[in-house]
Order: structure tokens, then C-alpha cells, then sequence
């Protein structure tokens, strides 16, 4: 019974991903590189305390493309992938591994090419701003949850090899530095679980 259990296990990984992401969209899925400007939400929500609009809005950096489906196969297949691996609570600073590493993760050539856009990806997601107001909640260390209003990214920075590191080291592999909403929701259990296989077959 338990090789059985093992194996199934290594096929099927259960995975944790953080609760708002899976509910309003940040990565534009439909392509591998993308130069939309912005991806926006508006909704009308009406309760017992009156009609609200809530609105979620992730525009991208002039100078950088909106992150597409490559950078959510980066963030779904190699930050979550090592978030999960890490014992709670989960530091904002998340080593990825070097960039041969992240290919070999990917399941992609290692390649001039393919790091390349490893690191295009990881900037624009790094790049890209969420503008928000009813749409993102939070928890806090005591369970209560609200809502954030206002703008964030989902990296505060993105650290490559030889890089000075917000403590004044210098990196020996990349790094993200996750914002502190999300890595507090992460810690707090504000995720939802997921099928990495199936999140695979997303990630096309």
C-alpha cells in the first residue's frame, strides 16, 4: 500500500497557490511573450450594504512586456514549486537556483536562448503593477481577513547571479523577492489546492 501511495503521489503532486491569484487573472495565458498594455476588471457587486464596484487591473512597464504564459510556467512551475518545498513560514527572499537550474525545472533546453527569456520573464512579471480595490483580500496572523486597497507587484525585486541582495550579499543564484500580502497570505493559509499536473497542462 505504500508504494503504491509513493507512486501516486509523484505522479499527481498536490500543490498550494495563493488564494487570489487563482481568482483574477495576471498573467496573459493566451501567448508565450505579450505586449498588451493591460489586462482590466470591473465588476458591480451588490449585497445587503449597498452596490460596489470592485476592480482589478495589471498593467504592464513600458519598458518591459506584460508577462505572458512563459512567466506563469516560471511562477506556477518554479517559484510555487519551491514555495512548497519550503517550511512555513516562507521568507519574502525565495532562491530559484541559477538559470541552467530553471531550465532543468522547465523541462526546456538549457540554452542562451531559453535563460534569456527566462530572465525577460521574471523582470516582467517583477515589472508588471496590480492595481486594485475590492478584489484582493488579505489574512492576517489572527485569521481576519479584508481587503486591500490600492497598488502592488506580485515581485518586489528579481535578483540574477552576482547581484547585490537587499542585505548587501551578493547573489550566488536567482532570487525573487516576493511581496510581503502574498507571502503573508501564504503563511496564514490563505491558498487553495491544486493538482500541479493539471496546473501543468495550463502552463502548455
Amino acid at each position: 500500500v505504500n508504494e503504491v501511495e509513493t507512486e501516486v503521489k509523484a505522479i499527481v503532486p498536490i500543490m498550494r497557490s495563493e488564494f487570489n491569484f487563482l481568482r483574477y487573472p495576471f498573467f496573459d495565458i493566451s501567448h508565450k511573450t505579450s505586449t498588451r498594455k493591460k489586462l482590466e476588471i470591473r465588476e458591480t457587486i451588490t449585497t445587503e450594504e449597498g452596490t460596489f464596484e470592485n476592480f482589478w487591473k495589471v498593467s504592464r512597464n513600458v519598458d518591459s512586456n506584460f508577462p505572458a504564459s512563459f512567466a506563469r510556467r516560471i511562477h506556477t512551475e518554479v517559484v510555487e514549486r519551491t514555495i512548497n518545498e519550503l517550511r512555513k513560514p516562507i521568507p519574502q527572499l525565495v532562491k530559484l537556483g541559477s538559470l541552467r537550474d530553471i531550465c532543468q525545472k522547465l523541462n526546456i533546453l538549457i540554452s542562451g536562448k531559453n535563460t534569456k527569456n527566462i530572465r525577460n520573464a521574471l523582470i516582467a512579471t517583477k515589472a508588471a503593477l496590480i492595481e486594485t480595490r475590492g478584489t484582493f483580500r488579505t489574512k492576517e496572523n489572527n485569521g481576519a481577513k479584508k481587503f486591500f486597497e490600492g497598488a502592488f507587484s506580485l515581485y518586489d525585486g528579481v535578483f540574477f547571479t552576482g547581484e547585490k541582495l537587499p542585505d548587501g550579499s551578493k547573489a550566488d543564484a536567482v532570487y525573487v523577492l516576493l511581496n510581503a500580502m502574498y507571502v503573508q497570505n501564504y503563511n496564514n493559509g490563505f491558498t487553495v489546492p491544486m493538482d500541479y499536473r493539471y496546473l501543468q497542462s495550463l502552463n502548455g
